[in-house]
């Protein structure tokens, strides 16, 4: 099963099994789908929750940015950040400089 949604394709490891539209007889990957598809028809961004985790980072240009615990985030990306301090909030990726190993550094936006 196949939706894409905002440019991005999402997709299920079987096709539907077919079970009913409201109903909830369907196997999990397919139950995923439909709440994506749910969610587009509503106008809900289904990539609205954060992908990873950040951490702010100093850099090379004097800016801040984000150190991102996950080497496959992409621009539009939304981060939880929690800096040391305590202090959290969620930012949306603007460009990644590097990734490898398990980490991406980046700048970010404020979330809408």
């Amino acid at each position: 099963m196949r939706l894409t949604h905002n440019g991005h394709t999402y997709t299920t490891s079987e096709p539907c099994c077919g079970g009913p539209a409201t109903g909830t007889d369907h196997a999990p990957d397919c139950r995923a789908m439909l709440d994506l598809e749910r969610q587009a028809e509503a106008g809900a961004d289904p990539e609205a929750a954060p992908v990873a985790t950040a951490r702010p980072k100093r850099l090379r240009n004097g800016r801040w940015g984000v150190q991102v615990a996950s080497d496959t985030v992409r621009s539009g990306d939304r981060v939880a950040v929690q800096a040391r301090n305590g202090k959290s909030w969620e930012a949306v990726i603007s460009r990644v400089y590097w990734s490898g190993n398990g980490q991406s550094i980046a700048s970010t936006r404020r979330a809408a």
